[in-house]
C-alpha cells in the first residue's frame, strides 16, 4: 500500500490535501525526516528549544521590552526561514492566517495612527504578529513530530519550573538577588519574572506541564523530570499569591483529567506532589511577613476578609475590564493605539481582560485577527481527535494559559501564545508523525 494513501485514510482527507481535520498534506511525513537532516534547521530547532526555556525568565532582558528568550526564538526563525532542506509547511491556521494577518496590519496601523507613541505602538504591532502568526508556524516546522513536541513541551516546563523556583531564591537570598525582585506587602514574590502576576501565569503552566509528566507513555526520567517541573510550580504559584494563576492551573488539570490525560490510577501520585509542595510552600508563607494562605488570597481578592478594600483586586479589575469595554464603544475602529500608555485605564492598571484590551487598544479590526487565532487554534485541537497523550498534554497547558488570559492585561504575553502555538503545532501532527510509545490513542 503506498504510504500517500494510508496517510489520507488516517488524517480525514483525500489526496488533493483539502482543509478539514488534522493531517498534514500527503507526503509531509517523508519530507519533514529529509528536512530534519538540513543542520541548518537543526540548529534552529536547538534555538527552539533554548528560546522556549528562557522565554518564562523575562527578568533577562537585552533591551527594553525584549528578552533573552525573545531573541533566541526570533534567531531560530531566521534560521527557520534560511534553512534550504525545510520541507514546505502550511500554516496550522490554514486558510485563516491570510486574513488573520490582513486584519492584524490594517487594524494594527489605524491604532498605531491615532496613538500618542506611535513608534511603540508600530513595535507592539509587530511583536504580537511573531507571537500570534510566525510562532506557530516556527513550531509547526521543527516540532514535526510527536517526540520533536514531547521536547519542546519539556523544554518549556523546565523554564517555568525555572521561573518558579525564583521565589524561593528570593526567600533564600532576599528580594534583591534577583533584579527588579521584589516581595510585596502582601508577602508576594515575583520570581524570576518581576511581576507576580505573571509569575502566577508562569508557574500555572509549569504546574500543568508537570502534571501531564504522570500519563503513561513517558520514560523514568523525564517523569521523575515533570513531578520536579510540579512541585515547583505549585511551589512559585503559592508564593506568588497570584488567584487568578491558582485558577488557571485548577482549570488546566481538571482538563487532563477529564480527557483521560493523567490515568486514574495516578491521581493518588498527583496529590501527594500537590501535598508536598504546598507543604514546603507553607512553610515559607509562614517566615514571610504579610503573606496569606491560598484560601486567605482568595477570600482576599474577592473582598470577603474585611480587609484593605485596595486589595480586593477582583474588584479593580473589573473596573478596568468596563473602562475598556466603554472605551471600545467610544472608538471601536481606530482604537486607543497599541502602546503601553494607550493600555492603561486607571492610573497604572491596563484593561484585565485579552479580549477587551484588544477591542480596547486596536479597534474590532484589529481583535478580529487577534482573537480569530485563538479561536482557530482552540476549534483545530479540539477537532483533531482521536487524540494521543502529548495532544492532550498540550491541549491542557493551552486551557490553562487561555484562562488566565481572561484576567491579563498584555496582547502578547508569552505565557499565553507560546501554549498557543503548541497546541496549534499539536494539531496538525499526521499520523505518521507519532512514532513512538505515545502512538496509542487516547
Amino acid at each position: 500500500m503506498r504510504p500517500g494513501r494510508v496517510e489520507d485514510r488516517a488524517g480525514g482527507r483525500g489526496s488533493s490535501g483539502q482543509t478539514g481535520g488534522s493531517g498534514r498534506p500527503g507526503g509531509s511525513v517523508a519530507e519533514s525526516r529529509g528536512g530534519s537532516r538540513d543542520p541548518v534547521l537543526a540548529l534552529a530547532r536547538v534555538l527552539l528549544y533554548c528560546g522556549l526555556v528562557l522565554v518564562s525568565l523575562l527578568v533577562l532582558r537585552v533591551g527594553v521590552g525584549v528578552t533573552a528568550g525573545d531573541v533566541v526564538l526570533l534567531a531560530s526563525l531566521a534560521l527557520c526561514l534560511a534553512a534550504v532542506g525545510r520541507p514546505p509547511t502550511p500554516h496550522p491556521y490554514g486558510a485563516w492566517a491570510l486574513p488573520a494577518c490582513l486584519l492584524l496590519v490594517v487594524g494594527g496601523c489605524l491604532a498605531t495612527a491615532g496613538s500618542p507613541a506611535p513608534v511603540e505602538s508600530l513595535v507592539s504591532l509587530l511583536r504580537v504578529l511573531y507571537v500570534a502568526l510566525a510562532l506557530p508556524w516556527q513550531l509547526a516546522v521543527l516540532l514535526d513530530d510527536e517526540r520533536r513536541l514531547r521536547r519542546g513541551l519539556v523544554a518549556f516546563g523546565v523554564g517555568a519550573a525555572v521561573c518558579s523556583l525564583g521565589t524561593l531564591v528570593q526567600y533564600a537570598l532576599g528580594p534583591g538577588a534577583i533584579p527588579g525582585g521584589v516581595v510585596t506587602t502582601a508577602g508576594r514574590y515575583t520570581g524570576f519574572t518581576g511581576h507576580v502576576s505573571d509569575t502566577g501565569a508562569v508557574a500555572s503552566l509549569a504546574v500543568v506541564i508537570g502534571l501531564s509528566g504522570l500519563t503513561r507513555g513517558l520514560g523514568r526520567l523525564q517523569r521523575l523530570l515533570l513531578v520536579g517541573v510540579a512541585l515547583s510550580g505549585i511551589v512559585g504559584l503559592v508564593l506568588s499569591g497570584s488567584v487568578s494563576g491558582m485558577l488557571a492551573a485548577v482549570l488546566g488539570s481538571a482538563t487532563l483529567l477529564v480527557l483521560r490525560g493523567i490515568p486514574l490510577g495516578r491521581v493518588a501520585v498527583a496529590a501527594v506532589v500537590a501535598g508536598a509542595a504546598l507543604w514546603l510552600a507553607g512553610g515559607v508563607l509562614g517566615e514571610t511577613q504579610g503573606a496569606l494562605r491560598p484560601a486567605e488570597r482568595v477570600k482576599q481578592v474577592l473582598g470577603l476578609s474585611g480587609g484593605d478594600a485596595s486589595l480586593n483586586t477582583s474588584a479593580s479589575r473589573w473596573d478596568t475590564i468596563v473602562l475598556g469595554w466603554g472605551g471600545f464603544l467610544e472608538d471601536p475602529f481606530t482604537g486607543a493605539g497599541l502602546d503601553a500608555r494607550s493600555s492603561l485605564v486607571v492610573e497604572t492598571l491596563g484593561v484585565h481582560s485579552l479580549p477587551v484590551a484588544a477591542l480596547y487598544q486596536g479597534g474590532a479590526v484589529f481583535a478580529l485577527g487577534l482573537l480569530g487565532c485563538l479561536v482557530v487554534a482552540v476549534v483545530r485541537a479540539v477537532r483533531a481527535v482521536p487524540r494521543t497523550p502529548i495532544q492532550v498534554r498540550v491541549l491542557a497547558v493551552g486551557v490553562t494559559a487561555l484562562v488566565f488570559s481572561a484576567t491579563a492585561p498584555s496582547l502578547y504575553n508569552r505565557y499565553l501564545w507560546v501554549p498557543v502555538a503548541l497546541v496549534a503545532a499539536a494539531a496538525v501532527l499526521a499520523p505518521g508523525d507519532r512514532p513512538g510509545r505515545e502512538a496509542h490513542r487516547v
